[in-house]
């Protein structure tokens, strides 16, 4: 800012008729552009940083805004669902929300309570969100409070616990919201029947 200034006015006044003006360090226009070219340049890097807040590749604290615009939203964490096969000795009661845990500490919890016989499917899900909640068939769980005629454990049943979902990044919604602005939904276009379903 301040050499453009002076290199602007140097040339200003060698049109003008002066034919050496001083424009040098130390020279009072060289001190006077310097202290505009410090209150500028705030302004410009403050410009700079509004600007990438308004462009969806590069807005951080924006971003959320600008994916709500066109109709997206940062992703919540989500439970794990699925189905344990119950081990019983005879018809055992099993209500709505007896937990269940498994090896690392992470707690489930019956969806659909019911009387249930030895090798009955019990719908279950995660209390605790996330990727980690996720199990493959064959896991074992552990009753917190096991139902009458019950084994202390059930077996995670074919397909095995799944959906669980870590929160959304930022950079996966940044990647959201940029395909939605290449490929908008319309015309029954693939973004469109996503967005339908």
């Amino acid at each position: 800012i301040r050499d453009d200034a002076l290199r602007a006015l140097r040339a200003g006044l060698q049109q003008a008729g002066v034919t050496n003006p001083n424009v040098l360090p130390g020279s009072d226009y060289y001190v006077e552009f310097q202290a505009v070219a410090n209150e500028l340049a705030v302004v410009e890097a403050n410009a700079l940083v509004m600007a990438d807040e308004l462009l969806e590749d590069t807005a951080v604290d924006n971003l959320p805004r600008l994916a709500d615009l066109r109709g997206l939203a940062l992703r919540e964490a989500s439970v794990a669902i699925g189905s344990v096969v119950l081990s019983a000795s005879a018809p055992s009661m099993v209500p709505v929300n007896r937990e269940l845990i498994d090896g690392q500490g992470f707690r489930y919890r019956v969806v659909t309570g019911n009387t249930y016989n030895d090798g009955d499917l019990i719908s279950i899900e995660s209390i605790d969100k996330g990727d980690k909640a996720n199990l493959p068939e064959g896991s074992v769980l552990r009753w917190v409070s096991p139902p009458g005629f019950s084994a202390p454990e059930a077996i995670v049943s074919d397909g095995g616990l799944r959906n669980g979902r870590d929160p959304g990044s930022t950079e996966e919604l940044r990647g959201r919201v940029l395909v939605r602005m290449r490929v908008p939904p319309a015309s029954g276009n693939w973004e469109h029947l996503a967005e339908i379903s």
